[in-house]
């Protein structure tokens, strides 16, 4: 199994750069932008696995390092400063099966990255919290104090790759979501069955 998480590994490294080599022959920007975010999910899943191989425990991810990394290595992605950035992450669940870390991974890609990409441009000290925790269920919190996201346009049918991936990965875990815009950006999922979590 480690061997395979390796492989696996390698093979998704060598997408990430073939998906490089071909943004540098764009010149639309919009298209830029997409096969660089299509680059950021490959990594997401990439990082999972390389944390796999490198662990005896071959089936569970350590879900709070492997956040703690997806969280900085898309901050220095963004061009953001550590030492200028609240970062808080609080994670009390440490070990998840890897067929549930896998879609949460994802997701949480997509949420940390629509971060950094719209909520700080007005903002003097960015502040991004992630939380993950058992309560009766799965509990994920990613909160941001940017402008807050339009209520209508976040429920409203289609929309970005981004969301309809988050929709997707969350039905299928059979999760629930609640989003709330009173101070920036509050969103939760959270999930009560097909939960995983690894002793």
């Amino acid at each position: 199994m480690r061997e395979l998480h390796h492989r696996v590994k390698n093979n998704l490294a060598i997408i990430s750069g073939l998906l490089n080599l071909q943004s540098y022959e764009l010149v639309d920007e919009q298209a830029i932008r997409a096969v660089q975010q299509g680059q950021q999910r490959v990594e997401a899943m990439s990082l999972i696995h390389q944390r796999l191989y490198q662990t005896e425990h071959v089936t569970r991810l350590d879900i709070r390092e492997y956040i703690t990394d997806l969280a900085e290595s898309l901050m220095h992605a963004y061009g953001y400063d550590r030492t200028r950035f609240d970062l808080t992450i609080d994670v009390s669940e440490q070990w998840l099966d890897v067929e549930l870390a896998i879609p949460l991974g994802l997701i949480l890609n997509e949420l940390i990255t629509n971060s950094f990409k719209y909520a700080y441009q007005h903002v003097d000290y960015p502040a991004l919290r992630i939380a993950l925790r058992c309560d009766g269920g799965l509990i994920l919190d990613v909160q941001h104090n940017g402008p807050g996201i339009e209520l209508s346009r976040w429920y409203e049918p289609g929309g970005s790759f981004g969301k309809q991936l988050i929709f997707s990965l969350g039905e299928q875990l059979g999760g629930q979501y609640e989003l709330s815009t009173d101070q920036g950006t509050h969103f939760r999922l959270s999930i009560f069955s097909n939960t995983k979590t690894a002793a």
